[in-house]
């Protein structure tokens, strides 16, 4: 070796070794570490001083241990409800979840509530995590980068407080789009009927699938979903079907399901009818404009057009921001579309009717999918 290779070889003052991140990416690592290092002291300190009381697995711990006493319908009895709620966390609140979600606490009732809430968080934290890790693009630091930053959105961060389902639809979501990629689309569209577990955040799934041509998915999509249905129907009897609708639509006038929505946030000022039309002739267009390419954007499209329709939704509904992002990202969009996503998905904290800036860039990134051409490449399986 020559003098001169010696010192090309050798490393500058200055030089970053390779296994650690860039400078900027360093500094994003740490800022985006401390956030969560704060959240999740905060979810610690509430754990060990409330336990779960105060998140929506208990709602689903309480529904699932009145089912197994009293069946199907009980926890849709307001009053004996918000009773059983009230003396096992000091809340009181309906239950408007399908019965399909209680039945995923139903193992979990045997355990003490607190217990049973750290492991329903666990699995759903994990999952979420996962399928994150599966939708962003990227490799090295920057995948990890982008892994936290999906754990650090403020709905997520809200929803793993709460344990609230809605992550697990995140999870459902990307596992339809790595499905249908990989040239399976009846157990993608089985994946996405199972997001209909939380209806309100795919119900236009199945429309978007079916225009971009993919037949075969969303057929599997809308017999799953139907099969969900008819199992809750089955289960409920006329009565309990009739104590459910009362039920959602106690929740809509009394707590925050039926306030974060487009319609509440505009106070009425624009027909209901006119207000949903708009999503979902975005969300058709964006779906066509997808025929014979990849399967991100009818996904995303589906997903957005729901939230933005639908007269019922949780702020922590919004976590699904998150996953949209990531695969909005594969489909090769114009440079600023990204920072749209992100905006959408950060948005709360910036405390400014986070509501408004919120739907308005959703309806932005929507817009985006269904009129501009995206670069994503032509599909592998389109599964018609």
């Amino acid at each position: 070796m020559t003098a001169d290779s010696a010192t090309a070889s050798r490393p500058r003052a200055g030089d970053v070794p390779p296994w650690l991140p860039p400078q900027p990416l360093a500094v994003a690592l740490v800022a985006i570490a401390v956030l969560l290092a704060w959240a999740a002291l905060e979810y610690a300190r509430t754990l060990a001083a409330v336990g779960a009381m105060g998140s929506d697995f208990a709602q689903y711990y309480v529904a699932a241990t009145l089912t197994l006493a009293h069946g199907w319908a009980a926890p849709y009895d307001v009053a004996r409800f918000m009773t059983a709620l009230h003396a096992q966390t000091n809340a009181r609140d309906a239950y408007a979840n399908l019965p399909a979600a209680t039945v995923l606490a139903m193992p979990l009732t045997r355990l003490p509530l607190g217990a049973a809430y750290a492991i329903w968080n666990t699995l759903l934290v994990g999952g979420f995590a996962a399928a994150c890790w599966a939708a962003a693009p990227g490799r090295g630091w920057e995948r990890a980068l982008q892994i936290m930053a999906s754990l650090a959105g403020f709905e997520v961060l809200s929803a793993i407080g709460l344990g609230q389902i809605g992550l697990a639809v995140g999870g459902l979501l990307v596992l339809h789009w790595w499905l249908l990629r990989g040239g399976r689309p009846i157990l993608a569209g089985i994946a996405a009927g199972l997001a209909f577990v939380k209806p309100q955040n795919v119900f236009l799934v199945p429309l978007a699938l079916l225009l971009a041509g993919r037949v075969a998915a969303a057929f599997a999509c809308v017999a799953t979903a139907a099969g969900i249905g008819v199992a809750c129907l089955t289960a409920l009897g006329p009565d309990g079907v009739r104590e459910y609708l009362q039920t959602v639509s106690f929740e809509m006038q009394n707590f925050p399901a039926g306030r974060f929505t487009v319609t509440a946030t505009l106070g009425g000022a624009v027909p209901v009818a006119a207000l949903a039309a708009v999503p979902l002739t975005l969300t058709a267009l964006a779906a066509l404009r997808s025929r014979g390419r990849g399967p991100e954007r009818p996904a995303v499209a589906g997903v957005l057009g729901s939230q933005l329709a639908t007269p019922y939704l949780n702020g922590g509904d919004l976590a699904l921001l998150i996953p949209c992002a990531w695969l909005t990202l594969r489909a090769g969009p114009p440079r600023w579309l990204p920072w749209v996503a992100v905006g959408a998905s950060f948005a709360p904290f910036l405390q400014v009717e986070p509501r408004v800036s919120v739907f308005g860039l959703m309806l932005v990134w929507l817009a985006a999918l269904a009129l501009l051409r995206l670069r994503a490449a032509p599909a592998t399986g389109t599964g018609a």
